[in-house]
């Protein structure tokens, strides 16, 4: 990985590790979140006009960018609902875990795996190891049965549409490039964001018909703080665009995926010297699994 990827992909972690907070809190809907995706439309409308040159190009992929919608709904949808049933500490890990298995075997896949160095996989391995073990409170709670539960399942559809949109935008940010060569990731990312969210919030009404359907929760009833959404509007949005941007930067979406787990052993740290939180078995072995991780992927 570059350097730039690098600290796209850190400043994206701490957005993402902040709505992720806020989903487990006050905006722990889907609706919520629906309103959050039509906000970020209107947020990032402007750049549709002083990047009109390049509009066209965006808006002729408008079937990928519509997937990428329909599995950037489902890793929201997933995610707000293994809450409901897992807390912050258990859910987070996991979900975080699988999008890199995920996106590694759809590389093979589509072809692209050869960019990925031996040393680079290794280091998606220890990730993902050290992500699982996160929630492991003492080495006698290590037990495969721990994971069997309904928050694992729905997190394990927020990696699935985790490794989708990663895996289309990467594919759409490489096409645009062909088309228009040396335009940078950062401004293909501020026209990108306003029709992803379109069908992103789009794809949330669907996922809230099968709420009502099958998880009898009435989302007429749901109370959306107006104060905390633009937050969590401005926290999604800006995680995305700079994941994005960081595609542009790295030879294969893995890495940027793998490294995306940086937040945890941050969030570790501060959790243990600023918040004073006690280090226990997980934390302790599964933080410098990741670390370790992290520097397999950002060295090699």
């Amino acid at each position: 990985m570059t350097l730039t990827a690098c600290i796209l992909v850190l400043c994206s972690a701490i957005a993402h590790t902040t709505w992720n907070y806020l989903g487990k809190g006050v905006a722990s809907n889907t609706k919520s979140f629906m309103v959050a995706c039509f906000l970020a439309v209107l947020f990032y409308t402007p750049f549709l006009i002083a990047f009109n040159d390049i509009v066209p190009i965006v808006a002729s992929n408008w079937l990928l960018i519509c997937g990428t919608g329909v599995f950037n709904g489902l890793a929201y949808w997933g995610i707000l609902v293994a809450y409901k049933y897992g807390d912050l500490s258990f859910v987070y890990p996991l979900k975080n875990a699988q999008p890199i298995i995920y996106t590694t075997i759809f590389s093979y896949i589509l072809g692209t795996a050869r960019t990925i160095s031996k040393p680079a996989m290794f280091g998606f391995i220890l990730i993902f190891l050290g992500c699982f073990l996160l929630p492991i409170k003492s080495y006698s709670d290590l037990n495969i049965r721990r994971y069997f539960n309904k928050a694992f399942i729905w997190t394990g559809l927020a990696a699935l549409g985790t490794a989708g949109y990663s895996t289309i935008d990467s594919l759409v940010l490489r096409k645009i490039n062909n088309t228009i060569p040396n335009l940078t990731p950062l401004k293909v990312a501020t026209v990108y964001i306003p029709f992803m969210y379109l069908f992103t919030g789009i794809a949330l009404i669907f996922y809230m018909l099968i709420d009502k359907s099958f998880l009898n929760i009435n989302h007429r009833n749901i109370q959306i703080n107006y104060k905390i959404i633009p937050l969590v509007s401005i926290c999604i949005s800006l995680s995305y665009l700079l994941v994005f941007a960081a595609y542009g930067y790295c030879s294969n979406v893995s890495y940027v995926v793998a490294f995306r787990q940086i937040g945890m052993p941050l969030s570790i740290i501060v959790g243990c010297l600023v918040l004073g939180e006690k280090p226990y078995f997980g934390k302790i072995v599964g933080g410098a699994m990741i670390i370790s991780g992290l520097v397999f992927t950002a060295l090699f």
